[in-house]
């Protein structure tokens, strides 16, 4: 079973993604944080990760961006992508490395 090897934050895209990369042996979480701004639906470089690599993306300008939050505790690690009104858009719990 692949384990989560390592995680990576980003932003300036304008808008929120999840792209999860898997491996034998091997997975990274990549989360876009960048929607607070303006957003942008281009979905122009969709082609350029790996196939099913996408578990979410969003970016909606009428909801007034978007954001995320962290939960770490010594168990697990809940992110969570929020719009501007405070509503959860998607979330992902991460476990600890073995």
């Amino acid at each position: 079973m692949a384990q989560n090897k390592a995680l990576y934050f980003s932003g300036h895209d304008h808008n929120l993604q999840h792209l999860q990369v898997s491996r034998p042996g091997y997975k990274m979480n990549f989360f876009v944080i960048g929607s607070a701004n303006f957003a942008d639906t281009s979905n122009a470089h969709a082609k350029d990760v790996p196939q099913n690599s996408s578990k979410f993306f969003w970016a909606k300008e009428s909801e007034h961006g978007g954001f995320a939050t962290v939960e770490m505790t010594s168990s697990n690690m809940t992110f969570t992508f929020v719009d501007g009104q405070g509503h959860q858009l998607y979330q992902q719990i991460l476990y600890p490395r073995k």
